[in-house]
């Protein structure tokens, strides 16, 4: 098969738009959502499935806290 992966394009993509909007905020989660014109929420998830994120430990109704995990910074 000699076609386009897009799906890996679109993701390297997205990942590259990611870490530009953390470059201009100082890894600021909000202010970078607002510059991509998403969720949080769906932010964080997205750099959580990238290993950028590793989870705090969970309060005791077994919810992971976003706010309290450990952010790696990205390398550009």
């Amino acid at each position: 098969n000699s076609g386009v992966d897009l799906k890996s394009i679109v993701a390297a993509f997205e990942n590259h738009l990611i870490d530009q909007a953390l470059a201009r905020t100082s890894n600021n989660k909000n202010r970078a959502s607002e510059l991509l014109q998403m969720n949080r929420t769906t932010l964080v998830e997205k750099l959580r499935k990238r290993g950028m994120i590793v989870p705090a430990a969970k309060n005791r109704a077994g919810e992971i806290d976003a706010d309290a995990a450990e952010f790696k910074t990205p390398t550009l």
